[in-house]
């Protein structure tokens, strides 16, 4: 099954170009029927977030963060903890002349926290979160 969140995103797009994928019409399809039968619309869409989980908003918006994190690493040297460290160091001001510089740039631009420490960055670089 496709991930609820990615349909979401991409039903964006589909409303902004006028073309709409199959995949993301049935799904649409499918929650408005649920909908109509009586399930709350996060529900019928697959979008209620578990307990404990942030909601599909924060977790797109923490997606794009990640996503600009890991931009910012490529083309760096070294292993994923150097390449952290390195992050670390554009994150915290000491780096801002970097190429990294303007990845992180536009994470601000889009009022996304960059987190500060190389032990999160690292968990980010190698796509976890926890």
């Amino acid at each position: 099954m496709t991930d609820p969140l990615d349909l979401l995103r991409r039903l964006q797009v589909s409303l902004v170009s006028g073309w709409m994928p199959p995949d993301v019409a049935r799904w649409l399809a499918g929650g408005v029927e649920k909908y109509l039968n009586g399930q709350p619309l996060d529900a019928a869409l697959e979008l209620k977030a578990s307990p404990g989980k942030p909601n599909p908003a924060a977790q797109i918006r923490l997606a794009e963060r990640d996503e600009l994190v890991r931009r910012a690493a490529r083309g760096l040297e070294g292993s994923t903890w150097e390449q952290a460290a390195m992050l670390e160091r554009v994150v915290s001001g000491e780096d801002a002349n970097s190429m990294q510089k303007k990845y992180l740039d536009e994470a601000d631009r889009l009022e996304l926290d960059i987190p500060k420490s190389q032990a999160q960055l690292y968990r980010i670089l190698n796509g976890r979160r926890d």
